[in-house]
């Protein structure tokens, strides 16, 4: 299958994908673990149309596989567009009862959105954003 995968690298892979399971109702396929560290090696989550990957992190293999905890940071952040403020509003309330820390209260941002912020407990960060 050809496209994009983007893999979420986390301290508890387990832990997240509960959490993206609960706060954003995703389908988390079953995670394939290492033989000798039941670390989750890749597990697939649909989530809002689209197909993240996630795993745990594996510093032991490569600099590249430490998640945001581990390194004091996220490399990215993610944007779901929704179309209406009332789903902004649910979702971010879902996150936040799920264990996400707000970084930024659903306000009227850059004009014509709504957006809200938040981080989740293994560090990645995220946005959530309709028109007004």
């Amino acid at each position: 299958m050809n496209g994009i995968w983007i893999y979420l690298i986390v301290d508890n892979a387990k832990a997240a994908m509960a959490y993206y399971g609960k706060a954003f109702a995703a389908e988390v396929g079953e995670p394939a673990l290492g033989e000798d560290s039941g670390r989750v090696l890749n597990v697939q989550l649909k989530c809002f149309g689209t197909t993240l990957m996630l795993m745990d992190e594996f510093p032991e293999y490569s600099e590249y596989g430490k998640g945001p905890k581990t390194i004091g940071h996220t490399t990215f952040t993610g944007h779901i567009q929704l179309d209406t403020t009332a789903e902004v509003d649910r979702w971010h309330a879902l996150s936040l009862a799920n264990g996400a820390t707000e970084t930024m209260p659903v306000q009227n941002t850059f004009g014509a959105i709504i957006t809200a912020r938040c981080a989740t407990r293994s560090g990645m960060t995220g946005r959530l954003g309709a028109p007004r």
